[in-house]
């Protein structure tokens, strides 16, 4: 005997896989462009579906693991197949041409990290009123595909991958995706507000849209969406009050002693 796991509402979180899967299959065929408009569409419907997908996670278990399971996708593997084909490009195609080994190794940090991030808020998160900790993952993989596909990747005249400068620059690159990876363990609290970020996005891809437009280079919107969304990162914890900050950090420490202990002695 079977049973119908799937309810209407699932059919949110599936269409937030439906962007991750469609990004990984242009990657595979090098059609770099719609890979990153296909996560850009998965960030969207999170974003503005996200008080419907939030309910439906509170509702259950099951929708609470869906939704994180198929954020992977666009938000995770998605990004390390952008992150590989970038460091892999050759100097014709504006890209540093590493080889297979170092570019897979950074390719895999945003996939990886984004797991241990899954599995990590699947066991214990913390938790304080009004406040989210760690930053959105979509928002750091937007960030990411804004950077692969940014003027650091456009090649001459902007960046010339054969200059002798031209390794330095690429390994700044990839030393930003590096702490971009990590942001996906940050704990980093900021304010929990769907709607006012909702906002904010929207303003910066409406900012990111007119840099685009006017110069008619795809390359700049891009330049805007990585600058804004890297730059705001570290900047959510000061939109915070500061009675709010201390009770979030000690939200934070309660959390760390939580997981200590639920993890055990180093030696077991």
């Amino acid at each position: 005997m079977t049973i119908q796991p799937l309810k209407t509402r699932d059919l949110l979180a599936l269409s937030v896989l439906a962007g991750g899967i469609v990004s990984v299959a242009a990657a595979a065929e090098g059609l770099r462009s719609l890979a990153a408009l296909a996560v850009l569409a998965a960030a969207l419907l999170d974003v503005s579906l996200a008080p419907r997908l939030a309910a439906g996670a509170r509702w259950s278990r099951f929708n609470k693991v869906l939704l994180d399971i198929c954020r992977q996708v666009p938000f995770g593997l998605a990004p390390s197949f952008a992150v590989y084909l970038a460091f892999r490009a050759g100097a014709d195609a504006g890209g540093p041409g590493w080889g297979i080994a170092p570019a897979a190794i950074l390719a895999s940090l945003p996939c990886a990290l984004g797991c241990v991030r899954f599995t990590r808020d699947d066991i214990l998160v913390p938790r304080l009123a009004g406040v989210r900790f760690g930053p959105s993952q979509a928002m750091v993989a937007l960030a990411m595909m804004g950077l692969v596909h940014s003027h650091l990747f456009a090649g001459r005249p902007f960046i010339d991958a054969r200059a002798p400068y031209a390794p330095f620059v690429f390994a700044a690159g990839a030393l930003l995706l590096l702490w971009l990876s990590l942001q996906n363990l940050s704990l980093a609290p900021g304010p929990e507000r769907a709607g006012r970020r909702a906002w904010d996005f929207a303003g910066l891809l409406v900012v990111a849209a007119a840099a685009g437009g006017f110069s008619e280079d795809a390359a700049a919107a891009a330049d805007v969406l990585a600058a804004g969304l890297t730059l705001a990162l570290p900047m959510r914890s000061f939109l915070l009050p500061p009675d709010t900050r201390r009770a979030a950090r000690e939200a934070s420490e309660r959390f760390r002693k939580e997981w200590r202990e639920q993890q055990g002695p180093k030696s077991a």
